[in-house]
């Protein structure tokens, strides 16, 4: 049992969540997963925002969630990077609507980051609880509104943080709220500017 916190802070990381998402998404709608697809979901969400964290981790034998509000601000900026580039990789050409969840996931990761940023600036907002909440909210207004049930798993994510001592209550929240308006902002951007 003591071990339960932080068996679900990994299980929920930002990664793991996306993958997750991907996953379902892509089992409703098989026929948009193309090599680009694929390609594009690798580099831009995966390997450049998350391999220098993953490196990170393996040298210093301390995860990033562990620094200081501002010592995890050059991790996100990476982020950042990555996925405005991925935005304009899934923009580009001419394939419509056919990456249109993708480009709104990445947009709505550029904006949690953006938003992470400044938060990190004033506080230690949760990445966790963000980087759960947003793609969940963003699959829901996508593919189907059951995605909205499984919300039920935030208060598990925000007892794992208090229980390892990296949050307190109102970063948590403060998570939330950067994740539900990162979500509905991409999504609203994605659909009535970008495509």
């Amino acid at each position: 049992m003591d071990r339960l916190p932080e068996i679900i802070s990994h299980i929920f990381n930002a990664p793991f969540v996306c993958a997750y998402v991907l996953i379902i998404y892509y089992s409703f709608y098989p026929n948009k997963l193309t090599v680009k697809a694929l390609l594009g979901i690798i580099i831009f969400l995966y390997i450049i925002p998350w391999g220098p964290v993953l490196g990170y981790s393996l040298l210093r034998k301390i995860p990033p969630s562990r620094l200081s509000n501002k010592e995890r601000i050059p991790f996100v900026i990476i982020g950042l990077i990555s996925y405005v580039l991925g935005t304009l990789y899934f923009c580009l050409g001419t394939y419509g609507r056919l990456y249109n969840f993708l480009v709104s996931l990445l947009l709505m990761y550029a904006i949690l980051s953006t938003f992470l940023i400044i938060g990190n600036i004033f506080s230690k907002p949760s990445v966790h609880v963000a980087g759960f909440v947003a793609p969940i909210i963003l699959s829901s207004l996508y593919a189907s509104w059951l995605f909205v049930a499984l919300l039920i798993i935030v208060p598990f994510i925000g007892w794992s943080r208090i229980k390892l001592r990296i949050h307190t209550p109102s970063q948590l929240m403060l998570g939330f709220l950067i994740g539900f308006l990162s979500a509905v902002i991409s999504y609203e951007v994605t659909i009535y500017i970008i495509l």
